[in-house]
């Protein structure tokens, strides 16, 4: 009896042995026949996993196109101009008891030049203060339409006042430029003595430039600025009044 029972036993156990193997070898041949990931696939599934893909590192970054990027007219701002252009100064003088005598004018070449320091209040606009100077050598002068002789060497004016520059894309050259400010004339004769300080007219005037600058450096640019300056004084000594109009263009260049 207990042979049998073995015997039994052993038959069944091979049967089951027979059975399974097919199911084994048939998992053993999925396993083997997988594909290992390609380069394709690696960087997406090391991007799934938290490293960073090859097209992550292949995106464009975007660093230097906004406001906070070179070459944007913002922060600290130094100007320098120089050229030269034509100026007017027209006389007008009143006698005692108000009798006006015919008008003149002291006219020719000039020699411009400017220096203006400001900050932004945002990108691209400016405000500071500046100096301006104008000087005509050897003018010539006419009264009533009739030329005269005339002492005067050379005549600047000089100007000082709050100065406001705007770039009207903070990223490129066009700009305007203005100031409102004080005016004095002074004069040197032929000898180069300086005519007497209290008999130079004072008063205000204002000035306005347009100009394009072209970026040399990476806060550095150059450019052309074209300038209108208006001023209005008068001599309280002589009691003669002045109109000093002009026109000029400068090189100008700037850090900002």
């Amino acid at each position: 009896m207990a042979g049998t029972t073995t015997t039994t036993a052993r038959l069944l156990a091979t049967t089951l042995a027979c059975l399974a193997a097919p199911t084994l070898a048939h998992a053993q041949h999925e396993r083997t026949a997988e594909p290992a990931p390609t380069s394709e696939t690696a960087p997406a599934a090391a991007s799934m996993n938290g490293a960073p893909g090859e097209s992550l590192r292949s995106a464009p970054s975007n660093a230097g196109d906004g406001d906070e990027g070179p070459r944007v007219h913002r922060g600290f701002y130094l100007r320098a101009a120089l050229g030269g252009g034509f100026a007017r100064d027209g006389l007008s003088y009143t006698g005692p008891l108000g009798v006006k005598y015919p008008s003149g004018e002291a006219s020719g070449g000039s020699v411009v030049g400017d220096v203006a320091l400001a900050g932004s209040l945002k990108p691209g606009l400016f405000l500071g203060g500046a100096f301006f100077f104008e000087q005509v050598a050897s003018p010539k002068v006419t009264l009533g339409g009739v030329d005269v002789a005339s002492d005067v060497g050379v005549g600047t004016l000089l100007f000082v006042g709050p100065y406001v520059d705007w770039y009207f894309d903070p990223h490129k050259g066009m700009h305007l430029l203005g100031s409102v400010g004080g005016a004095r004339i002074t004069t040197k004769d032929k000898s180069g003595n300086t005519a007497d300080q209290n008999a130079s007219p004072v008063g205000g005037g204002l000035i306005a430039g347009f100009g394009y600058d072209w970026w040399i450096g990476e806060h550095w640019s150059a450019g052309v600025v074209g300038r209108l300056t208006f001023a209005s004084m008068k001599d309280g000594t002589a009691n003669v009044s002045h109109t000093w109009t002009a026109l000029s263009v400068a090189g100008e260049l700037t850090f900002d």
